[in-house]
């Protein structure tokens, strides 16, 4: 699609000298007056440049170029002068944003490498403005997506939690009283899914708080093994059902961090080793200092080699692949709350697979660097 040009002369045989010249390369209006040219200016936005005589009837192209700067800001104007209008031509040249003059008589190549160059321009900044727009736009639903997470964080607190406690309330004073034994059935299965529920509620709350920092960290030194050991504990029996070992390498490290929260991601990522490792193996936890000072977590499980574009999609938040899962219950929440509370600690999650080995780690910072 061609860029439209105006040109605006008093002298017919010029305006049909310009149109000769760029009509190959633009679409050319023509004016022969500065009235004739704001008639076609009006409601057009579209026009990429404005080329006008100094010396003009009703006013000089200097006050046309005053005129219509606001209403076309990005529209370029080049202003064409007589030898004698030079100097108050370059006196006045500022007031009207012209982007260059050119002097009569003056050459048709470089009138045209000129428009050539105002045109470029204004596509250029005409371009940025529409990148700016989207910029913007993408900001504003990012701001109402913020706004959502926490309506929501507020639905689930209120809405959702009040009426599961009530519920799980009234069933334990029911489980405490005399039932039959098809009773005692029914209710220990409701208590089961109703934990589960409530495990569902309080990962995307994790979640949602770690992602707004709604929450702030409680920051302490904790113990590299501590944690570690703690977090192995909740695992015992789930190993036992495929026959694994615990290894636990590398030296005890003093770290400072929020425990909870961190306790929280090796819970997860232990869990991910205990599910996807094969039977009869051992699954490595590791801690190390590096020369930076930081302390790197590594875990390391035998199981089926990940492509990298299942380990990428399973850091994202709801991601189930019933064939890597292996029809496993839950919301695919774990890696991503574990990047999330990460993150908080200006840390990361890095997961790579090869010859038949899973290998996630990720550092704490040294003491020295702020935690959100």
């Amino acid at each position: 699609m061609k860029h439209s040009i105006l040109c605006i002369d008093d002298e017919d045989i010029n305006l049909k000298a310009f149109e000769r010249m760029l009509k190959s390369k633009y679409n050319v209006l023509t004016a022969s007056s500065t009235a004739a040219a704001y008639e076609t200016l009006n409601g057009n936005n579209n026009i990429a440049c404005v080329l006008s005589d100094y010396r003009m009837p009703e006013e000089s192209g200097i006050e046309f170029f005053k005129k219509i700067k606001t209403s076309q800001p990005h529209t370029k104007r080049i202003l064409l002068t007589g030898q004698a209008d030079t100097e108050s031509a370059l006196s006045a040249i500022n007031e009207g944003e012209v982007f260059r003059y050119l002097t009569k008589p003056f050459d048709f190549k470089d009138l045209i490498n000129t428009v050539d160059q105002a045109v470029q321009i204004y596509s250029l900044e005409r371009s940025l403005e529409l990148k700016n727009q989207e910029l913007q736009k993408a900001v504003d639903e990012l701001k109402t997506l913020d706004v959502a997470k926490n309506q929501f964080m507020i639905l689930v607190n209120h809405e959702l939690k009040t009426p599961l406690t009530a519920l799980v309330s009234f069933l334990s004073l029911l489980q405490e009283t005399k039932l039959t034994e098809e009773q005692t059935l029914y209710t220990n299965r409701i208590s089961q899914n109703a934990d589960r529920l409530q495990n569902m509620m309080n990962e995307i709350l994790d979640l949602v708080s770690a992602q707004t920092q709604s929450s702030p960290l409680q920051v302490s030194k904790t113990s590299t093994h501590n944690l570690i050991q703690h977090a192995l504990s909740n695992f015992t029996d789930s190993a036992k059902l495929k026959d694994l070992d615990f290894v636990i390498e590398g030296e005890n490290h003093s770290v400072t961090a929020d425990s909870q929260a961190l306790l929280k991601v090796l819970n997860h990522l232990i869990e991910n080793a205990v599910k996807f490792a094969d039977d009869k193996t051992s699954i490595k936890l590791k801690t190390q200092k590096s020369e930076s000072g930081k302390v790197t977590f590594q875990g390391e499980n035998k199981g089926a080699t990940l492509s990298d574009k299942v380990i990428e999609s399973m850091k994202k938040p709801f991601y189930l692949n019933e064939d890597i899962m292996n029809h496993s219950k839950g919301l695919g929440l774990g890696l991503s709350l574990s990047e999330a509370l990460l993150k908080r600690h200006n840390s990361h999650l890095n997961i790579s697979s090869h010859d038949e080995t899973v290998l996630v780690e990720f550092e704490l910072p040294s003491l020295s660097e702020e935690i959100k």
